[in-house]
């Protein structure tokens, strides 16, 4: 059987519109379920808490590795024995507007990039030690207005 003439474009349109229809409910072509779109739920009374307690930091934004370098360079500021009492008082993934991490030190140039990073703020004897680190693991010590190492 050959189609000709306007039901063979009537095939052809039927079949596009057939494609485009599952190409849009994604891969499985099944629709989603009920659930999927019920939105949030609120956990159970009897579940326990995901939230941190207040008196923790939270630190799962920034990799383990960063936590070492940056309380590595702490310990090269204030000595490895000082640096081995500092607690974490907070620890979180950043983007500064530009390149000094939020810690534009005199008579410098940055570039003027939003610069995805970390902010690990420790505290030793009361004292709180800012520390900035890059994606990259570059760590320094944040103190505006003050040359690194100064």
């Amino acid at each position: 059987m050959r189609l000709s003439g306007p039901r063979a474009a009537a095939v052809i349109l039927l079949v596009l519109v057939a494609a485009l229809a599952g190409a849009c409910t994604g891969s499985t072509g099944s629709p989603s379920s009920p659930a999927s779109s019920a939105g949030p739920t609120s956990p159970s009374p009897d579940a326990p808490s995901s939230e941190p307690a207040e008196t923790e930091p939270v630190t799962g934004e920034v990799p383990p590795a960063v936590l070492a370098a940056a309380q590595a360079e702490l310990a090269a500021i204030i000595g490895a024995d000082a640096a081995a009492g500092a607690v974490v008082v907070s620890a979180e993934a950043v983007e500064w507007p530009d390149s000094s991490l939020g810690c534009p030190q005199p008579d410098m140039m940055y570039l003027q990039v939003i610069t995805p990073g970390y902010q690990v703020v420790f505290e030793v004897d009361g004292k709180q030690y800012d520390m900035r680190a890059t994606k990259a693991g570059g760590v320094m010590v944040c103190e505006p207005g003050k040359p690194v190492g100064g």
